[in-house]
């Protein structure tokens, strides 16, 4: 079965990915799956659903391969849930969480070499760079967390992947009905951090305390909007 794993980016999505991956693989050789793909199927990050059929299609019976997008939730994606033929995560951030994170992702971009700097992270300098981003990563999450209330597929926080890890991964586990030593899995990764993907400082509150934004500024509302909507949502 295909396992799609949505993250609002700069959510720890990344990581996530990596520890869906760590549950999967207990009983999926993910590389060998990979192997096995047509060769315009193998890339595990997906930057539109045109092919998620296809891939789909491809899967062995009965093993479970994981993906990662930040494509918005759309009726595709439904179908194929309903269906039983895919299932999901998602995952979501403070909004100004992000857009300090999205700052220093700027800054560690424009110290690689020029030729593998990468938009739009190199042309971040200031906060009204990101802003935009920001705003089109809060659209394309809520519709993934809607979804998740509605078709019961987990959805997890930030903190909740970085700081409840263990508690995080037996969700995982019990979700895709595979059993791991969630501790092997964590001790990997606190004896080689490094093995961590795309985490920059990943303190939580930074936004709140670091950005200079006027406290009227639309990013604000928006940010206090979200976690309203979030709240509303899985927690009622």
């Amino acid at each position: 079965m295909l396992i799609i794993s949505y993250g609002m980016p700069k959510s720890a999505s990344t990581f996530t990915f990596q520890l869906l991956c760590d549950v999967a693989k207990k009983d999926s050789d993910q590389k060998a799956i990979r192997q096995n793909l047509p060769a315009h199927l193998k890339d595990p990050y997906l930057v539109s659903l045109d092919l998620l059929d296809e891939l789909e299609s491809n899967i062995p019976p009965h093993a479970h391969y994981v993906v990662k997008t930040h494509v918005a939730f759309d009726e595709q994606i439904a179908k194929l849930i309903k269906e039983k033929r895919i299932k999901a995560i998602c995952q979501y951030r403070n909004v100004l969480d992000v857009l300090v994170s999205m700052l220093d992702s700027g800054k560690n971009e424009r110290r690689k070499p020029p030729e593998i700097q990468r938009e739009p992270f190199k042309s971040i300098y200031k906060a009204n760079d990101a802003i935009p981003l920001v705003v089109q990563f809060v659209e394309s999450t809520k519709p993934w967390i809607a979804a998740a209330r509605e078709y019961g597929f987990p959805c997890f926080s930030f903190i909740q992947i970085t700081r409840n890890t263990e508690t995080s991964l037996l969700r995982m586990c019990d979700y895709l009905g595979i059993e791991c030593d969630v501790s092997e899995i964590i001790a990997k990764y606190i004896q080689n951090p490094g093995l961590i993907g795309e985490i920059n400082r990943g303190i939580p509150g930074r936004g709140a305390r670091e950005l200079q934004i006027d406290k009227d500024h639309h990013i604000r509302r928006l940010s206090d909007e979200f976690r309203q909507f979030v709240d509303q949502t899985l927690n009622q």
